[in-house]
């Protein structure tokens, strides 16, 4: 399993038509295959910047979203709310909610893996 975190620093005069948007989108990024999870954050001092946190099964699955029609046309939309360069990064998951160690099946962790 990956963790997946993308901030997005959004022009202030278009924080509210980017949640808009977010919200009928949303369904949609959480239903692709292999996504686990989906959490859209912002940033408590209300400055704009918002965080995609999503959890995929593999990276090849995040690899095959990323490939999508629908991931291309809703990236280019996501950037015509943008102020500043997005950040993205992707991260094994070490230990779950439960503080056990998570592991690919074969008794290695998922980030010896791969």
């Amino acid at each position: 399993m990956i963790l997946r975190l993308v901030s997005l620093k959004i022009h202030p005069d278009k924080v509210e038509e980017f949640k808009q948007f977010f919200e009928t989108i949303y369904d949609r990024i959480r239903a692709a295959q292999g996504c686990l999870s989906l959490r859209v954050v912002a940033d408590l001092e209300g400055l704009g910047e918002f965080f995609t946190v999503s959890e995929w099964e593999s990276p090849a699955a995040l690899e095959a979203y990323k490939n999508t029609a629908f991931f291309q046309e809703t990236w280019s939309r996501v950037k015509t709310f943008l102020r500043d360069r997005p950040w993205a990064q992707s991260f094994h998951v070490l230990l779950d909610e439960k503080r056990k160690a998570l592991t690919s099946g074969n008794g290695k962790p998922d980030y010896a893996s791969g």
